[in-house]
């Protein structure tokens, strides 16, 4: 038997399922791997509606079809989620049910996916501790309605079902074994604090989840992502003794995984110097979050400023843990002020990427 047409072996042994999106960016295209073999691992659960399960369950039994055919054993023991964010964990339970794979997850995702509320409390954002966002009296009753809206569009958008008994818990470190082949689950921090990737030495190969991508950036913003997390986790991946690819939550394949990792992380430090050397600009009239958002996206529409408006905020919450700017409040405006006596600009990022000797 040839290999399906239909089915996309992105790495020998290593299976991409597309799963399908909508809504633009509100709901994106998610990949999900299959580490084909005789003891393998579907890495990322994606959606949790029945149709999308159903096509992934399909997926899994054309692979299996092609490897028995092949006279190759297969069996699918384990799903393991990257992070604990809608499109990634959503489709744990069902697939379960649909393949018989045992849920590992390490302990920090499962507090977060074990309940509805246990999901919020780590992932709704304040509007002024968050956002820095001051909201009147009126305005806050609105973000109320607008958060139970939200609420539900989500859970039905994504088809969210959350999941209180993993049938395992693992370290956020740990190696883990794969069709007899060691792998590294390490933690990844930054895009989320729960955030995990995949690790083969022996191929050279990086499942990053959400935290690099071909093309675009990776979202950032309250109350869950860190700037500085998401530079050591980069400087870590950066580091990492052989990578040939990577293999990312949505997108194609990076081929050429340190360059662009390289990219990402100045990138990263160039929009940081430029909130700075706007923030500067504005001497003690100081610079609001609005503002800049407008002046990085003066023709975008209002969801996409509002994505914009996380990687902003926290960059500006980075700069004053550094000491470059302070935070002002007048009335409903949160402002931020930076002096001429502010440090340099060129140690901004100093202690990131230090060696802390691991891989």
């Amino acid at each position: 038997m040839n290999k399906p047409e239909n089915i996309h072996e992105v790495l020998p042994g290593i299976f991409m399922f597309r799963e399908r999106g909508g809504l633009s960016a509100i709901k994106p295209e998610v990949n999900i791997y299959i580490l084909a073999g005789h003891d393998g691992l579907i890495f990322d659960a994606g959606y949790g509606s029945r149709g999308a399960v159903a096509g992934l369950a399909r997926h899994v039994r054309l692979v299996g079809e092609y490897y028995k055919s092949q006279n190759r054993r297969f069996a699918l023991t384990r799903v393991l989620p990257s992070h604990a964010h809608p499109d990634h964990f959503s489709g744990l339970r069902r697939i379960r049910d649909a393949l018989g794979c045992r849920v590992l997850l390490t302990r920090n995702i499962a507090e977060r996916i074990g309940s509805r509320e246990s999901f919020y409390r780590h992932f709704e954002a304040d509007a002024f501790e968050d956002y820095l966002v001051k909201r009147k009296p009126l305005g806050r009753v609105l973000d109320r309605l607008r958060l139970s809206a939200f609420r539900a569009v989500n859970e039905k958008i994504y088809g969210m079902e959350f999941l209180d008994d993993p049938d395992e818990i693992i370290p956020d470190e740990s190696a883990v074994s794969i069709n007899g082949e060691p792998w590294l689950v390490f933690p990844s921090p930054g895009h989320s604090s729960d955030h995990i990737s995949l690790y083969s030495e022996k191929k050279g190969v990086l499942f990053a989840g959400d935290n690099v991508l071909r093309s675009i950036t990776t979202w950032l913003g309250p109350p869950d992502s860190s700037l500085e997390d998401y530079l050591r986790s980069l400087e870590r991946i950066r580091r990492l003794p052989e990578l040939n690819t990577i293999l990312s939550a949505h997108g194609s394949p990076v081929v050429n995984p340190r360059e662009r990792v390289a990219e990402i992380l100045e990138y990263r430090k160039k929009r940081t110097l430029e909130v700075l050397d706007e923030t500067r600009k504005r001497g003690g009239r100081g610079i609001t979050v609005d503002r800049l958002v407008r002046m990085f996206y003066p023709r975008e529409n209002i969801f996409k400023r509002e994505m914009a408006r996380g990687w902003i905020v926290l960059t500006l919450k980075h700069l004053e843990s550094r000491g470059y700017c302070t935070r002002g409040v007048n009335g409903t405006t949160v402002f931020f002020t930076a002096g001429e006596d502010a440090p340099r600009a060129e140690d901004l990022f100093s202690e990131i990427g230090r060696s802390d000797g691991r891989p």
